[in-house]
């Protein structure tokens, strides 16, 4: 009996970590970008973000991003899947100041962009919109499916663009100053002649699906440093 005890603690246990931290109530983490791959550099821009789980299931993003004399908000409301329903954005030194809601297959998008008046709809048919892919795959690295596609969006414009994702195999990687066992995903734009100009490597924190580190085609590097 003591030994089937300790038998569904384990399971339990790896269940707890299979479903993923991010599905607590509240969950704040904070990365740092720099310029390459050498994180003992100079950090150039921080990125904190905090989820929060709402009472229909779904899940309540906030990313705040402070690049030079910028500072952007976003509050995305994402499904079950970690896939786009809604989206507002405010960056007063830009003078942006929008929403976007998905309805059905059409994603509505009013406000102003940049200081210009926008208001188009978006036809994304049945593919999840991830405007932030490295947050969405956080479902995916914890699902059994090796590839997936969707939609993303130049954020300049506000126009979809057609994207793709697949496992790489695991690694373990040192994140402040400790191994961490990861998913390495890598996404991009779908196409091969525009594929070696938008794509990146993102590592996932095994256990619980966390997002924790990307790489970009040139080096720039941003890794969690803080969670809370």
């Amino acid at each position: 009996m003591r030994k089937i005890s300790y038998l569904l603690a384990i399971l339990m246990t790896w269940c707890v970590f299979k479903v993923g931290i991010l599905d607590a109530s509240e969950k704040t983490l904070t990365y740092h970008s720099f310029a390459d791959e050498n994180t003992s550099g100079a950090v150039i821009a921080e990125v904190l973000t905090k989820y929060r789980k709402a009472s229909d299931g779904q899940t309540v993003l906030t990313r705040q991003k402070q690049f030079e004399q910028c500072l952007t908000k976003d509050e995305f409301t994402l499904d079950k899947d970690y896939a786009l329903v809604q989206w507002a954005r405010t960056c007063p030194e830009e003078e942006t100041d929008f929403t976007a809601k998905r309805e059905g297959a059409v994603l509505i998008v009013q406000g102003q962009l940049k200081g210009k008046p926008v208001n188009k709809n978006i036809d994304l048919g049945l593919k999840p919109l991830y405007v932030y892919p490295e947050y969405n795959l956080t479902r995916f690295v914890l699902s059994d499916m090796r590839k997936i596609e969707f939609w993303t969006l130049r954020r300049d414009e506000l126009d979809k663009l057609p994207m793709q994702a697949r496992k790489e195999g695991e690694e373990t990687i040192v994140v402040n100053g400790k191994e961490i066992e990861a998913v390495k995903v890598y996404y991009s734009i779908v196409g091969k002649l525009r594929e070696k100009y938008y794509y990146r490597y993102c590592y996932y924190r095994k256990s619980d699906g966390a997002y924790i580190k990307q790489v970009e085609p040139k080096g720039r590097t941003e890794m969690l440093i803080k969670e809370d």
